[in-house]
Order: C-alpha cells, then structure tokens, then sequence
C-alpha cells in the first residue's frame, strides 16, 4: 500500500515534469516564432505588409419578423 508521503512525492514529481514540459514548449514556440517572423521579413522586404491591410464591416439588424418563424 502507497504512503501518503510517497503518494506527495510522486504528485510533485508528476507536476515537476508537466511544468518542465510547459517551458520547454514555450522555449520551442518562441524559437519557431522568431524563425518565422525572419523568413517573413526575409521574403517580404520592402513589399507592403498585407496585414496592414483595413477592413471595413458593416452590421446591420434584421427586422424582428425576418427573425422569428
């Protein structure tokens, strides 16, 4: 039969490793993002960065008897 104190260690261990997981994950994503921020400066210099393109939304209320069946 497990001991509470063992069970304690083995909760904290299994939470250790999540949280180390966690960083690794986040230090992964960080590389890949500033991979692909370069490319894209890379291949899209001096041209007009499409995501500053607007867009313009128009909203606009249906008459209540449309809405109701």
């Amino acid at each position: 039969m497990e001991t509470l104190a063992r069970r304690r260690d083995t909760n904290r261990s299994a939470a250790s490793e999540v949280q180390e997981l966690q960083e690794a994950l986040d230090k992964s994503y960080a590389q890949w993002r500033e991979r692909a921020r370069r490319e894209w400066q890379r291949r899209c210099a001096g041209v007009p960065d499409p995501s500053d393109a607007c867009v313009h939304v128009h909203i606009a209320t249906s008459p209540r008897h449309m809405l109701e069946d």
